[in-house]
């Protein structure tokens, strides 16, 4: 399987659960006194499209830069450790 359409799928079985968990559970009362009145019923289409789409800005901005360096021969230490990847230069 290409390294970034399971990357993309790990990345939607973790993001999907855990925003209908907070959504649902964590923050219900908070979002419905807040959203309340604009609610109405819930558009399937749309939230499944908005999904996708949040789940592959979530791979190209974040994912992708931490975890595939890691499978590169590169990929030696956790980029958020390397200098270059938060633009610390060292004096």
């Amino acid at each position: 399987m290409n390294r970034y359409a399971a990357l993309y799928l790990v990345t939607l079985l973790v993001i999907v659960p855990l925003d209908f968990l907070f959504l649902g559970v964590v923050a219900k009362d908070f979002f419905t006194s807040q959203v309340g009145n604009m609610l109405g019923e819930i558009k399937l289409v749309p939230a499944i499209l908005f999904y996708l789409l949040y789940v592959v800005g979530t791979v190209v901005f974040v994912s992708k830069e931490c975890c595939l360096d890691l499978w590169s021969d590169r990929g030696r230490h956790f980029p958020a450790t390397q200098g270059n990847r938060l633009a610390i230069t060292k004096d």
